[in-house]
């Protein structure tokens, strides 16, 4: 009986004693968050050397999964949750436009961190309009 007490303790601070619940539901979704680079025209256009830089780490992020569409580029997927913090990280895309070989910068906020589901933007545009 004693024993059962002390498990049943352990547990219960092992439980509480976490900084994430541990009981926190989660869907099965696989989320990402993306940013479509268009021409003056709203035409989707590609780009060149496509890539997202923690700001605040100045680590590259890089992705496993792909646009669905041509033109869109995933910023960060579940897949690199935690490598932003819960308040937030600032990434920067930056790419080169295809047409007219000119670098364009965009800053994109999001959040995710240690114990979160999901990324989840912030702020910043989903598209991006090139010369």
């Amino acid at each position: 009986m004693k024993n059962k007490r002390y498990l049943s303790l352990v547990f219960l601070l092992t439980i509480f004693g976490c900084n994430d619940f541990p009981f926190k539901s989660c869907t099965k979704e696989f989320r990402y968050i993306g940013i479509t680079f268009t021409n003056k025209a709203g035409q989707p256009r590609a780009v060149k050397n496509f890539k997202v830089v923690n700001k605040r780490t100045d680590e590259e992020i890089f992705s496993s999964s792909h646009g669905a569409s041509r033109g869109e580029y995933v910023v960060i997927d579940d897949s690199s949750v935690e490598k932003v913090r819960s308040s937030g990280d600032e990434l920067i895309v930056s790419v080169l436009d295809s047409v007219n070989n000119a670098t364009k910068s965009v800053s994109v906020k999001v959040k995710g961190g240690r114990g979160a589901c999901h990324i989840e933007r912030i702020s910043g545009p989903e598209q991006v309009q090139l010369e």
